[in-house]
């Protein structure tokens, strides 16, 4: 998602909150990376990203034989070989892992310790457990559209894979564990300074760098991705709708259609490709499903959130800035703070700047 731009998201018609909060987070970051005044801020995460690249020299060198012990080749090419690669990933190594580089109840260090007591490291774990409970409550559970479900089970040579992947990457990360902790650390502390005071900042740089400082040796086998093989892992539902000829029921037929399909349609094409009635029918379960036509991203409002988080500013002074009413700034800031976890400060009609 780190390259969603403005531009493409006003093509998105079809979305639901998860998709909206994933947009949003993606744009938001996009922000910070592009303000001249965030300047300090992305120098100070680059120099904290080469400190932890540094770390990983040992983890970069193993990572193509972890990736071959993973098929990560065949992700892409079909719905179910991506899925059962996915499924292997999250076995391995996930951002709850971090957890278990300290134990709460027998600290390793005194690195460790000060980690898992730091207020700012509790309340991103915290507000990670509750988005994950949120996830399970309105996706997972009541099986709405854009879910993917881990559902695949491997047989015994590839539990096999994954065992060998996990102990080989904790042996490599256990020796520097106090220092992966302390940038994790650090790096919690630095997004908390500029206003992002949320659970996806921090955790979606601390697993890129871990992910970046290993090179990429991803290929597809065959004819390459498919659009089923790499969609279709996330939107993998079907909607059938059985259709009666006109003078004989045994002479139905059943239509299918995806739901990644659906999902990433326009409405135009789904009038041209589906027909006005089944258009229709897959409108309702659509909806149904938690889906509702994307909102439009504007670039402004996230201006005016950037500028109360990280500059300060006060609405009144943000309101000058871009031409908007008070009540304008303090609606859209709102709007986006809600949506993407995060903590407005009071709203002073004092004007800074």
């Amino acid at each position: 998602m780190e390259n969603v731009t403005f531009e493409q998201t006003q093509h998105l018609d079809w979305t639901n909150d998860l998709i909206d909060f994933l947009v949003g987070m993606s744009l938001f970051l996009r922000i910070y990376d592009e303000r001249p005044e965030a300047e300090g801020f992305r120098r100070s995460r680059d120099a904290l990203r080469q400190e932890c690249t540094l770390l990983c020299t040992e983890l970069a060198q193993k990572a193509p034989e972890f990736r071959r012990k993973l098929d990560s080749h065949h992700f892409g090419t079909s719905r179910e070989n991506s899925q059962r690669f996915m499924t292997k990933v999250v076995k391995t190594f996930s951002v709850h892992d971090c957890l278990n580089l300290f134990n709460l109840s027998d600290f390793a260090s005194p690195v460790a310790k000060s980690v898992a007591e730091d207020l700012c490291v509790q309340q991103v774990f915290n507000q990670l457990a509750e988005f994950s409970q949120r996830y399970h409550d309105n996706y997972i559970r009541k099986e709405l559209g854009g879910v993917f479900m881990f559902m695949d089970k491997l047989d015994d040579s590839e539990n096999s894979q994954v065992n060998y992947v996990r102990n080989e990457m904790t042996k490599i990360i256990k020796p520097i564990s106090d220092q992966i902790l302390d940038y994790l650390k650090c790096l919690i502390h630095l997004y908390f300074d500029v206003g992002l005071c949320c659970w996806w900042a921090p955790l979606w740089e601390f697993n890129l760098t871990i992910a970046s400082s290993c090179p990429s040796t991803t290929c597809f086998a065959n004819f390459g991705p498919t659009l089923d093989g790499i969609l279709g892992s996330l939107f993998k539902r079907d909607i059938r709708k059985r259709i009666y000829s006109s003078n004989a029921v045994e002479h139905s037929a059943k239509r299918i259609y995806k739901e990644w399909m659906l999902a990433s349609m326009t409405r135009n094409q789904s009038r041209l490709k589906l027909g006005v009635e089944d258009n229709q029918f897959a409108h309702d379960l659509m909806e149904s499903w938690g889906y509702h036509h994307g909102m439009k991203w504007d670039q402004t409002e996230f201006n005016c959130l950037f500028d109360r988080l990280y500059l300060k500013s006060s609405v009144l002074a943000i309101s000058r800035r871009y031409y908007l009413t008070d009540s304008k700034v303090q609606s859209c800031t709102s709007k986006l703070s809600k949506l993407m976890m995060l903590e407005l400060p009071r709203a002073s009609r004092e004007l800074k700047h």
